[in-house]
Parts: C-alpha cells; sequence; structure tokens
C-alpha cells in the first residue's frame, strides 16, 4: 500500500537520523544510544510527507511514548516502533489532519 510505502520511507530516514546524530559527537565515548537532547535534533522535513507526518520530538507525551523504557536512552528500536505508532495512528486519522490529532 502507499502508506506502508510511506512509511518506510520514514523509518529509512529516522535510521538516518538516529546514525547521522551518533555520528555528529565527536571525541565523546560511542553508544547505540540517542539521548533526549539529541532526539529533539531529529530533522523531519526532507519531503513534504515528511513535513506531513513530522512530530514536535521536544513534547513530553511523545518523549514518553519514544522512550519505551523509560531510560533516556533512544535507541534505533524504539524510533522504529514510534514510527509504526505513528503509522497505526495516521490510518485513524484518515483526514490528513494527524500532527494535530497525534501531538
Amino acid at each position: 500500500s502507499r502508506m506502508g510505502h510511506s512509511y518506510s520511507v520514514i523509518q529509512d530516514h529516522l535510521k538516518e537520523e538516529h546514525a547521522r546524530l551518533l555520528a555528529a559527537k565527536k571525541g565523546r565515548k560511542a553508544r547505540s544510544y540517542l539521548v533526549l537532547d539529541e532526539v529533539r535534533e531529529i530533522e523531519l522535513t526532507a519531503n513534504q510527507q515528511m513535513k506531513d507526518h513530522a512530530v514536535d520530538f521536544s513534547n513530553l507525551s511523545i518523549l514518553f511514548v519514544l522512550d519505551k523504557d523509560k531510560d533516556g536512552r533512544i535507541t534505533v528500536e524504539e524510533l522504529m516502533d514510534f514510527a509504526e505508532l505513528c503509522q497505526k495512528r495516521s490510518e485513524i486519522y484518515r483526514d490528513g489532519d494527524f500532527k494535530a490529532k497525534f501531538q
């Protein structure tokens, strides 16, 4: 389905953003997770589809849902789970007002 395809694009982008933000922190011990300040730097403006489904990663309720185990560390798996949740919600909010209803 078109929706499934668009979310695979978003998932791929989130994986790239996760890797980009980890690589950007030079001189620091290597780790496989982002901290909350880094999550707020995730860019979801690459194309209109992402802008339509962008969420505010500084919103406390979004961070609460994103950080499944509540340890302050956001793994790529947690980002993928969050993207899947967004996909399911966007199927419910079919009128195109995903951003207003999801946040």
